[in-house]
């Protein structure tokens, strides 16, 4: 599969200026279903596995985003999944229009454009010297990590996962080195379980750390560190090497192990030990990314989450000491090459470390990050006081109206003295007859807010009912699943903007409330059953 992945006409020579130097507003956005913005559809759903396919009946992924923007829908699943926006889809549509002005086949200005995509991320949350590794997804980032901490550390490895039902469903498989989903978003189909071509003897094992207990309540944070730092301990008196996750926010907002035990456990074998930090909800100021740099520790980051930017879009920021190291280390696993293309890796590991990539660029993911960055730009220049003013009126809002929707009961993290997320706000549902639904009967209800219902029978209900409305999808915490309402930037984007131009806090917050005041009030329809 060499070449451009989903390239569906070859890109152009380097003479027109650098895609990413062309502003949205210095190239017209074409009609919508012209050449160009069906290129781009069909991009957007490219270059990753099944879970950004489209429905060939409903158009949409199996997490409900469609791959135009959606602005009449109600979107609080960032959690899970953001649907485009249209800032970011019209900047994907301006830089895939530079990048076949032209139409000759060349990867040198596709090369330009991926640097500097990789630079606008280093420069939002990266540090003088760190390097980024584009990827299809957090999980396929985690496959790149392992590979680079495997082949660094040259000796068997203990992948030190923190709570695996929290993050990815596939990063517990991909932690292990094995195909976590039935396709890779490089090379076709393969068989989930099975461990990638050049993997087949590496000893690599996976422990698994919780934050929470069987019940579901949060774990004590001290208690965290202590269960990472013995499984640590007992790998490296085994003489093995460890990847240590810290998980930055959880599904449900949640954080473990601290980034001070996992300093700590660094330090006892600095040679044998790599930290990654599972950003990927990307909830974090950035300042705070920059310090896990600063420690040596990599970053996974995702532009499909809380940055608002399509499904799927990752990247693996680097430390400039394993930047470097990667230079002179062996070759990756031949398998990574189904998972990551060479034009994804910075130009000086190009030609070491990622030369035996057989997909030159993956241009599907390089339009997802232009999306996600175009909103992230944004959200770095919004005051940090704007920021948290939101985050707080937006958990606020949530709680109120969940609190007043009948069989819908709110988690009581903050009780228990654990730090949770104010833009994540995990609610539990409970059946009609008593007790709390299941995570397959919760999929259900968030299926039925995303379902335009026609019911001509309730007055008064008819428009909210045929609104689409987003939340994240179940989570199982104990003995109840949480659907989750979030927060996103380019929400917080738009109030900003209404302020800078003179609105009231309240006032640009007030399409946020009217939505938060649908979305329950369906949610109330939906749970009474009267709408079926």
């Amino acid at each position: 599969m060499a070449g451009l992945a989903g390239a569906v006409q070859p890109a152009p020579d380097p003479e027109p200026e650098r895609a990413r130097r062309v502003g949205v507003s210095d190239v017209p956005v074409e009609p919508r279903n012209d050449g160009p913005e069906l290129r781009l559809r069909l991009l957007l759903s490219s270059g990753g596995d099944e879970r950004i396919w489209p429905d060939p009946l409903t158009g949409r992924s199996r997490q409900g985003t469609t791959i135009a923007p959606a602005a009449d829908e109600a979107w609080f699943s960032s959690s899970t999944a953001s649907t485009i926006t249209e800032l970011g889809y019209r900047a994907a549509l301006a830089d895939l229009q530079a990048l076949l002005r032209r139409g000759v086949r060349t990867s040198v200005q596709v090369q330009d454009w991926l640097c500097d995509l990789r630079a606008e991320l280093l420069a939002l949350y990266g540090r003088a010297g760190a390097e980024a590794v584009l990827a299809a997804s957090g999980t396929d980032a985690e496959l790149i990590a392992l590979a680079i901490a495997e082949r660094l550390l040259a000796r068997p490895i203990t992948n030190i996962v923190v709570a695996p039902s929290e993050t990815g469903s596939g990063v517990p498989k991909a932690a292990a080195g094995l195909h976590f989903l039935a396709t890779s978003c490089l090379g076709g189909p393969v068989t989930i379980g099975q461990r990638l071509n050049g993997w087949g003897g590496a000893d690599i094992d996976v422990e698994c750390v919780d934050i929470r207990t069987p019940d579901g309540e949060p774990r004590d944070p001290g208690a965290v560190d202590l269960d990472v730092a013995c499984h640590a301990e007992r790998a490296l008196a085994r003489g093995r090497g460890v990847l240590l996750h810290v998980l930055d926010t959880s599904k449900t907002g949640l954080a473990g192990p601290s980034r001070g035990a996992a300093a700590r456990i660094a330090a006892l074998a600095p040679e044998r030990v790599h930290v990654l930090v599972d950003a990927c909800q990307l909830r974090c100021p950035a300042d705070r990314l920059r310090s896990d740099l600063d420690r040596g520790f990599m970053v996974l980051i995702t532009g499909s989450k809380f940055a608002g930017g399509p499904p799927l879009s990752g990247a693996l920021l680097l430390p400039e000491a394993i930047a470097t190291g990667l230079r002179f280390a062996p070759l990756p696993p031949e398998g990574l090459a189904d998972y990551s293309a060479r034009l994804d890796w910075p130009e000086h590991l190009q030609t070491t470390f990622a030369r035996e990539m057989t997909t030159t660029a993956n241009l599907g993911v390089g339009l997802r990050w232009t999306a996600a960055v175009t909103e992230l730009r944004r959200f770095a220049i919004v005051d940090r006081r704007l920021q948290e003013r939101f985050l707080d009126r937006f958990e606020r809002e949530v709680r109120l109206r969940a609190g007043m929707t009948p069989r819908v009961a709110l988690l009581g993290d903050g009780e228990h003295g654990v730090a949770t997320n104010p833009s994540i706000v995990p609610i539990a549902v409970r059946r009609a007859g008593g007790g709390f639904m299941s995570a397959s009967e919760a999929a259900k209800v968030q299926a039925a807010l995303r379902t335009a219902i026609a019911n001509a029978g309730m007055q008064g209900a008819a428009a909210r009912l045929r609104r689409i409305m987003h939340v994240g999808q179940p989570v199982q915490l104990g003995p109840r699943a949480v659907l989750r309402v979030c927060a996103s930037a380019p929400q917080i984007n738009s109030v900003a903007a209404q302020v800078a131009q003179g609105a009231a806090f309240e006032d640009a917050f007030t399409p946020i409330s009217r939505d938060l005041q649908a979305l329950f009030a369906k949610l109330g329809d939906v749970l009474s059953g009267e709408c079926a």
